[in-house]
């Protein structure tokens, strides 16, 4: 008899393990570009153009925050959804 080498019984398991991994790496990389972002701005030290590419770099990574984050939400929602029908 074949035994599962995963920890996951089913394929809905199997993905929310995957996302849930992808996200633990996700917020170490957001981290990482938020600190990124504020030597960016001490860098910048008052250069307009410089303080421009800072301010846009933060905007870019709180919206890559907010995606990655919210895809856990619709991911968590969807399967309840799915496994309510």
């Amino acid at each position: 008899m074949l035994t599962n080498p995963l920890q996951f019984d089913s394929l809905p398991e199997l993905l929310t393990g995957v996302l849930s991994g992808l996200v633990e790496i996700g917020v170490i990389v957001l981290i990482i570009a938020f600190v990124w972002v504020g030597f960016s701005f001490v860098r910048a030290q008052g250069k307009p153009a410089e303080l421009e590419k800072a301010k846009a770099a933060f905007l870019w990574t709180v919206i890559g925050g907010a995606i990655l984050l919210g895809a856990q939400g619709i991911a968590t929602l969807v399967e309840a959804t799915v496994t309510g029908l």
